[in-house]
Formats: structure tokens, sequence, C-alpha cells
């Protein structure tokens, strides 16, 4: 069955800012004289319950998401223009643009402020028919997004960096593409069992393969 409507998440994978949030994640540990985890470590670790992580790794159990999140806020403001789109994003973006009867999606658990004012800085806001931010619980907004554009879950695919993404997607029936050079490490990846990749498409870690996919599955030449 043919997809048409594609959605995308942000953080991790749309959005190359992996270095970046490790940076962060290095600064929250040492305002809190510890040693970080190793980058590795982060992305096998890692799932939407973040908190989990640093209690784990020694962060005082006093403290709050808040607290953490303020110290992420303040690392990103001064970094952010540093970071870059995934390679090919945007040409992605503009051929699925051009296919008749496809719609462009985006659900991100970022501040809604914050992602509308990364895509405008990008000039890729104009590519997406729905923009959902805040997205904590990522399979209440992909079913928001299903619902808003009135298209199926089997006619869907939700491209995420994330066992937790994947699997949220899976839950409602949504078709899903594991980014592999995103937030978790392919391994984890892997075990939420995402349609791609697969055989064909051993490694998804850059958006013109992402391009082949949709391609492929849509029988586009």
């Amino acid at each position: 069955m043919k997809w048409k409507l594609i959605i995308l998440d942000w953080n991790g994978t749309a959005f190359n800012d992996l270095p970046l949030v490790y940076g962060s994640v290095c600064h929250i540990f040492k305002t809190y004289g510890l040693k970080p985890p190793a980058l590795k470590t982060y992305r096998k670790e890692i799932t939407a319950d973040f908190m989990k992580f640093y209690l784990k790794h020694g962060i005082p159990k006093n403290e709050t998401g808040d607290d953490l999140n303020k110290l992420r806020r303040e690392y990103f403001e001064k970094r952010w223009d540093k970071t870059k789109l995934r390679g090919g994003v945007k040409l992605m973006l503009q051929v699925v643009n051009r296919i008749p009867d496809y719609k462009i999606a985006l659900v991100s658990a970022e501040i809604a402020e914050v992602l509308k004012k990364r895509l405008i800085a990008f000039d890729i806001l104009r590519f997406f028919h729905r923009i959902e931010g805040n997205a904590w619980d990522k399979e209440r907004a992909l079913l928001n997004t299903l619902d808003e554009l009135g298209i199926k879950a089997e006619n869907a695919v939700y491209i995420d960096d994330t066992f937790d993404g994947i699997t949220a997607a899976k839950n409602l029936g949504i078709n899903t593409i594991g980014f592999t050079a995103g937030y978790n490490i392919k391994s984890r990846i892997l075990a939420a069992k995402p349609n791609f990749p697969n055989k064909k498409f051993p490694n998804v870690n850059n958006f013109r393969k992402v391009l082949k996919i949709i391609n492929y599955v849509n029988n586009i030449k």
C-alpha cells in the first residue's frame, strides 16, 4: 500500500543536534561535579523519560526535569546556530512536496516556539502541512496528525531516531523508518522492529536514503 503522508521527528532526526545535545549532557553532569557518561552510553540508554538516565548516572534525586531543562536551554541558546539540518532533508522535502496528494507533517517534543523559529531559520516551514511541537506524548500527537489530515495509519510513515518514537508509531499501525544516525544507536533502533532498515535498505543514516525508500514504496522511478 502506497504512502500518502510522511511524518518527521525533529531533534536527532531531521535536525542534527546530537553533538549539541551531548554537549548539554556533559554540561549538566559537570555542573553537578560528575563525570559525564560516554556518548555511546547516552545513545544506548536515553529514553523519553530522560530523568531515569540522569538519576542512574548520579544526578541528585531531589533535582527535577525542569532543573535540568533550564541548564539545557541555557547551553542551547548560546550554541544552537552551529547546528545543521541532516544531509538531504531539504532535497527530500522539495521532492516529496511535488508528489501529487502527498502530505508532510512534523511531530516533535521540541518546545513549539523554538521549533517554529528553527523551521523559519532553515527556510523549510513552508513544506509542512501540519506541525505539532511540545509532543511529549508521541502516540497522541501522531494520532492527532492522522485525524487532522484525514489519512489512515497504513498510508503514513513516521521517521524517528529513537526506540520510543518508533514504538509509539507502531502502536498506531503507522509504518516506520528508524533513522540510525540520531539519538539511539542502531541496535536499539532495530529492537523496535521498524519497517526500515531492512535487507534492501540496511542503514538509514541520511535523508537521501529516506527519499530512496519513499520512492521505492510508492513505486516512483
